[in-house]
């Protein structure tokens, strides 16, 4: 079993990570993928990635840290990944048109940027959308050899079914769980077994 998106170097896992690799690992989790959404986190996975034989690390900007992406960020990450083969994916990026306070227009070039890295450097991508999904789909089609994984899916079963068309892959956390959350198990209860 391989956890693909763990936040395991933030603060909140500082004091006990080593037990938490190894109730990872008595649970049957061979490997985990400690995603980055920031600039610190970036570092935080890559260094956890070097450290721990199971954890591989991702790079990528948040849509709320979308400013912060430039050409010179992308060659620095680009060495990086030539050194390490455990940087395993771009991400996780992407458009968040709820809670965001960056820019639309910032958030789309960022996004842009990084899809076209991920495709230069032959990786997959970690999606974050939230209340953008014309917006998401519409910026992918530039990008046809990208493979991705939305994260956290919320959407509704139209939107899934044209994502699973495109080849894309959606994943489903804890929230198929709550009360309100009848839409999202109909989408669940849809998905290819592919």
């Amino acid at each position: 079993m391989i956890d693909t998106h763990a936040h395991i170097m933030f603060p909140e896992f500082a004091a006990d990570l080593e037990a938490v690799l190894e109730r990872a690992a008595a649970a049957g989790v061979e490997k985990i993928v400690a995603v980055a959404c920031d600039l610190k986190s970036c570092d935080g996975a890559r260094e956890l990635a070097e450290k721990y034989p199971q954890v591989y690390a991702t790079l990528g900007l948040h849509p709320y840290e979308a400013e912060s992406v430039n050409e010179e960020l992308l060659k620095k990450w680009e060495e990086e990944i030539l050194k390490n083969k455990k940087i395993v994916a771009i991400g996780e990026c992407g458009l968040d048109y709820f809670k965001a306070k960056v820019e639309k227009s910032v958030q789309k070039k960022a996004f842009e940027m990084q899809l076209e890295f991920a495709v230069k450097m032959n990786l997959p991508v970690i999606i974050h959308n939230r209340d953008a999904d014309e917006d998401c789909l519409e910026i992918l089609k530039k990008f046809e050899k990208v493979h991705a994984v939305f994260h956290c899916f919320e959407g509704d079963v139209s939107f899934a079914q044209s994502l699973w068309a495109a080849g894309y892959l959606t994943s489903f956390t804890g929230i198929v769980t709550y009360p309100k959350a009848e839409k999202l198990r109909e989408v669940l209860s849809m998905v290819p077994l592919d």
